[in-house]
């Protein structure tokens, strides 16, 4: 394969796997977020009803949502249960690229529901799942792969198990079997993507702060953009330093993306750039998921050079030789397992019927050799527990011996060292135990015979082999099914990346534009891919402020119904609401948002997030609501009231301080002294 054409159109399967399992975890972690706000941002008791949202964008060109149709509490729980049922669906590749689909659907369905709490992070999530649907993300570290690989596995003597030899990489991709990623467009679109954002970043980033390396203490001290962590950090040493990585990072992951020499180290240097930078956004700031999901995208950038340096490189100490029962038909089917997940060749088998000599390799692959049994391993000891040889000859059994074939597997050692740990491997040698006495009770449950397979599928290799150049050829109706898919892959992958040219031009300053498309403009629009990659740009806002509400309980106590503590008029403490009311509260105050504050005014009047202790007395008799502000470097504080309810807080009387704007007085006019209707929690 030209190495200039793979660079541009071929992402290894590798990658996409763990980028799939590392965007399942963010959108999980973002999914967990949401759910503390479940009934507050996601039903009508909350500051937006599905019916207030969906009047309010009449006039627009119009936003869809499946969680639009959720109107109590109660579904939109349920609602939630089913996206965190496709997110763990994608997570672990089961019928991946379904799910793969569906994910993007549940993240653009709670995208759209509620537009207050759009941002960058919400943009950037929907454009990788968008680019890489086109891909086989389900190729590798999947259900899928581990179904597809374990269907072919049939084995049913250790000889045959070590006479396995990995696929070649042209029967790989001729058969499509695990480890299959075609050149495709959509390879190219996640490169122009991730291309776009570093670049967009770095463009904008042109202010003086970020030139004199003080933009990340200046955005750190208004306490509604910097996360409780970030607050806290805002006058640490490290900053400056740590500034000017932020503004050069993205600049040098842009230019390394495109070198297509040196694969190896050059996209691991690309790797951990994105990572690190995206670690200071998710740490530091309150930019919902956009920090993880540049983490996550980190792992596209990985090459095949670079995973194969890593999983393929032998360590003779690593060597082990696995001694298993080999009646046992769940010990057959793991030992099968290993040997496919041992990329470096480090372990050789052997069954437990085979104790005359211990047999090993010196060499990925090579030669089997015989050797002295060590002293201790008989046939008693074999049939009560697997057996774990080092190459000095010692050797390791229970929760020892799992900790010891773990850390020869690459990708397992970390979790082979915390096997091996004290405590940790008290209980999984418990665990291990109690499976041990049963494990042929367990293997016809599951329906294994010797070594885990009952029976050898329609077409697969012999039992004393495992080459899946022996397997049968992919009929010429699966393959034009295979050429129609991929055609419309490479069409997705087309429109895709066209569209990102176009909306990353339109919308940033960088200094080139792609002539627009009104389809396309549209296309971004419904899927919410609006690239807009303007974080702290050209450079930190000059003005810190938050949403303070003023309410007088029934009980007659005075709080703020969102800190459930005193009001506090002010801007020198941490925001501790997180990153959807950060969003929230930066949008509600703003001119363009003010047909939502009618909504917001009827959920302070139920008592807001306190309305969930389910007391009466914890309902506001009358509450303001107040943009407070200060300059970003400190000075006078200010306030506008942006809304009441009933008679208002009992700080209304103190209107020196209180410099509403002009549409702020005419909304407050009106609703004075007119008390929401009250709507109990369903």
């Amino acid at each position: 394969m030209n190495p200039i054409v793979r660079h541009f159109l071929r992402i290894d399967a590798r990658s996409l796997g763990l980028f799939r399992l590392a965007m399942g975890a963010v959108l999980l972690g973002d999914l967990l977020g949401r759910w503390r706000w479940v009934a507050d941002f996601y039903s009508n008791e909350g500051v937006l009803p599905n019916h207030n949202h969906l009047f309010n964008l009449r006039k627009g060109p119009g936003i869809w949502s499946a969680l639009h149709a959720v109107s109590t509490d109660g579904e939109a729980i349920f609602a939630f249960a089913v996206i965190a049922g496709i997110y763990l669906a994608f997570f672990f590749g089961l019928w991946t690229r379904v799910f793969h689909a569906l994910a993007f659907v549940a993240f653009l369905s709670l995208t759209a529901r509620n537009l207050l709490l759009e941002g960058p992070g919400n943009h950037l999530v929907l454009a990788l799942l968008l680019v890489t649907l086109p891909l086989p993300l389900g190729s590798r570290f999947s259900w899928d792969a581990l179904r597809k690989t374990m269907s072919a596995a049939v084995e049913k003597t250790p000889a045959a198990m070590r006479s396995f030899r990995p696929a070649e990489a042209a029967v790989v991709d001729d058969r499509r079997l695990p480890g299959w990623s075609p050149l495709s467009l959509g390879a190219l679109a996640v490169l122009v993507q991730l291309f776009l954002v570093h670049l967009a970043l770095y463009l904008q980033h042109n202010g003086a702060a970020w030139k004199a390396g003080t933009a990340l203490r200046d955005a750190l001290g208004i306490s509604i953009l910097a996360s409780e962590r970030g607050f806290a950090l805002r006058d640490a040493g490290f900053l400056g330093g740590l500034t000017h990585f932020v503004h050069y990072a993205p600049a040098l992951a842009a230019v390394l993306l495109l070198v297509p020499v040196a694969r190896g180290p050059v996209r691991i240097a690309v790797a951990a750039l994105m990572a690190l930078h995206g670690l200071v956004w998710a740490t530091l700031f309150n930019f919902t998921s956009f920090g993880w999901s540049l983490v996550a995208a980190s792992a596209l950038a990985l090459s095949s050079e670079a995973w194969d340096g890593w999983t393929t490189k032998y360590r003779p100490a690593q060597a082990r030789t696995v001694i298993f029962d080999t009646d046992c038909g769940i010990c057959g089917w793991i030992a099968k397992l290993l040997i496919r997940l041992d990329a470096a060749g480090h372990l050789t088998l052997q069954g437990n019927d085979e104790l005359d000599h211990l047999l090993r390799r010196k060499a990925p692959w090579g030669p089997v050799e015989e050797a002295d049994l060590p002293a201790g391993i008989d046939a008693a000891l074999a049939d009560r527990t697997f057996i774990a040889v080092r190459p000095d000859g010692t050797y390791a059994t229970e929760a020892q011996g799992l900790s010891e074939v773990l850390r020869a597997l690459p990708g397992f050692r970390l979790l082979g060292v915390i096997v091996g740990l004290p405590g940790v491997t008290q209980l999984v040698g418990a665990l291990y135990r109690q499976v041990a006495k049963r494990r042929h009770g367990i293997s016809a449950q599951l329906g294994m015979g010797v070594c885990g397979v009952p029976l050898a599928p329609s077409g697969a290799a012999s039992a004393e082999g495992s080459d899946p150049g022996t397997l049968e050829d992919p009929s010429p109706f699966v393959r034009s099914g295979w050429k129609i898919t991929g055609g419309v892959r490479e069409l997705v992958a087309l429109v895709v990346v066209t569209s990102a040219l176009v909306q990353t031009t339109k919308v940033n300053e960088i200094g080139f534009k792609v002539p627009e498309s009104g389809a396309l403009l549209a296309f971004a629009h419904w899927t919410r891919t609006q690239a807009e990659w303007k974080l702290l740009s050209p450079e930190p806002p000059t003005e810190s402020g938050t949403i303070v509400t003023d309410a007088i309980l029934r009980n007659e106590s005075n709080v703020d119904v969102f800190t459930r503590a005193e009001p506090h008029f002010g801007v020198d403490r941490p925001f501790t609401l997180g990153e959807q009311w950060s969003a929230y509260f930066r949008r509600i105050h703003t001119d363009p948002y003010e047909p939502y504050v009618a909504a917001f005014r009827t959920y302070l009047s139920r008592g807001g997030p306190m309305n969930e202790l389910g007391d009466v007395n914890q309902r506001p008799l009358g509450v303001d609501a107040y943009w407070v502000w200060a300059p970003a470097g400190g000075g006078e504080v200010e306030k506008k009231r942006l809304l009441r309810h009933g008679r208002g807080g009992p700080n209304a009387a103190d209107a020196s301080t209180e410099k509403p704007s002009e549409r702020a007085t005419e909304r407050t006019r009106d609703s004075t002294f007119k008390p929401a209707q009250r709507l109990e929690r369903r």
